[in-house]
């Protein structure tokens, strides 16, 4: 008798960035590494773990947002003077929330760049209008060039929170940006003709509400952008 398929689980490889943090952990748990403890440069550590400096950049910075390292320019980076034991549970809550959650990352997402996009309308630049005009035509560019568009539309995503001047809400999306590459990669979100032309229209949408500063416009024209990635998520799980 043959067995259903959906008996098994689909297999959740770890990143190479948490499996970073986790020696980070481990070197703590040891007593290898003590509070002030100072870390071998980006480019040592990436030599050491066999993976590029990204990946390392995207763990200290992790690290850093939760208080259990501390980078100071021109000095390097240091274990924060926390307790052991809030250290782990720190660092184990970091390992949670970087698990793949397709739900839960688009959930997030809508969180942050609602309230981003509501800010922004409110306290942009001429600057950041200027940044956030530059990423839709680098994302139109990268549509009409039939090349791979997702990091042009994060960079859309990320000129808008950046205009917020809230930095929080810049470094949770941050934090999230590298799961959500590589989730839209492998889910295909957008990839149609049809849908990157409409993206193109929406992104043009909301940078004309953030140039006149119609916060609630902004929100709306934003909440309605993600809402089908989110139909799309819920149809996942």
């Amino acid at each position: 008798m043959e067995i259903p398929v959906n008996q098994f689980e689909k297999i959740n490889v770890a990143s190479p960035s948490d499996l970073i943090i986790e020696q980070i952990k481990n070197q703590i748990s040891s007593g290898k590494l003590k509070h002030g403890d100072k870390l071998p440069s980006e480019r040592q550590l990436s030599e050491t773990f066999g993976v590029s400096r990204t990946y390392v950049r995207e763990s200290i910075r992790k690290l850093e947002f939760y208080g259990v390292l501390k980078t100071y320019p021109q000095n390097g980076t240091f274990v924060a003077d926390s307790g052991i034991d809030t250290i782990e549970g720190l660092i184990s809550n970091i390992l949670k929330v970087g698990s793949r959650d397709f739900f839960s990352l688009v959930e997030t997402r809508l969180i942050i760049e609602v309230n981003s996009a509501r800010l922004c309308a409110v306290r942009r630049s001429e600057k950041s209008l200027t940044e956030i005009e530059e990423a839709v035509v680098n994302f139109e560019n990268e549509v009409n060039r039939n090349n791979d568009p997702y990091e042009a539309d994060l960079a859309f995503h990320t000129a808008i929170v950046r205009g917020s001047n809230n930095k929080v809400l810049k470094s949770l999306l941050e934090i999230i940006i590298p799961d959500i590459i590589s989730s839209y990669t492998e889910y295909r979100m957008c990839s149609s003709t049809r849908e990157l032309n409409n993206t193109v229209k929406e992104h043009r949408s909301l940078l004309e509400a953030i140039r006149k500063q119609d916060p609630d416009e902004a929100a709306e024209l934003m909440n309605k952008h993600l809402e089908n990635v989110m139909k799309f998520a819920r149809n996942q799980f």
